[in-house]
């Protein structure tokens, strides 16, 4: 868990630990900081409570940074996360490290048409257009993604308003308004 280099990869696929909802981003190595009126470039080093996951490769990274932002996967990390008050969880890394990652994603045949989305867009603007991305093809991001989970749209919707219900049901029992 110590700082080296191989955890300076190219992409970093970062989220926080606790939240309602799993939220992913690209975390960058190296950002620009003004000190003392020059511009200098330093490395980011996150907090212990922000966790990651490395992928050298710009595609991968991307089509994993949508999936784990999807509900599907989202309402499938709850199976594994710990649950805290308010219907939060924590997102740890050993909870996340269970999502099932289909083999179809990171290879180039499903969501192969996102790298003309992404082909111009600089690094530092990646997560702005791939959250373009997310909003503009959600439903072809999910119906692709359940043709590689091998599920039906009605069990694939399922799973996904459970994620939803859950939440609810946790922040009102937390609330004192427990639904026998």
């Amino acid at each position: 868990f110590a700082v080296s280099k191989d955890k300076f990869g190219d992409y970093r696929i970062a989220w926080q630990e606790i939240a309602r909802h799993f939220e992913a981003c690209i975390l960058p190595v190296k950002i620009p900081v003004k000190e003392c009126g020059d511009v200098r470039v330093k490395t980011v080093i996150p907090h212990k409570t922000v966790y990651f996951v490395v992928e050298p490769n710009r595609s991968r990274a991307a089509k994993l940074l949508l999936y784990l932002n999807g509900g599907f996967a989202r309402a499938l990390l709850k199976l594994w996360a710990w649950s805290t008050r308010g219907g939060h969880y924590e997102h740890i890394s050993g909870a996340v490290g269970h999502l099932p990652i289909p083999p179809q994603l990171l290879q180039y045949g499903v969501w192969g048409w996102l790298e003309e989305h992404i082909a111009g867009v600089e690094d530092e603007r990646l997560n702005e257009a791939l959250g373009r991305v997310f909003d503009e093809n959600r439903e072809r991001l999910a119906r692709e993604l359940m043709q590689a989970l091998g599920v039906s749209e009605e069990e694939y919707e399922a799973v996904v308003e459970w994620g939803r219900w859950l939440n609810e049901q946790r922040r009102g029992a937390e609330a004192g308004n427990c639904i026998d």
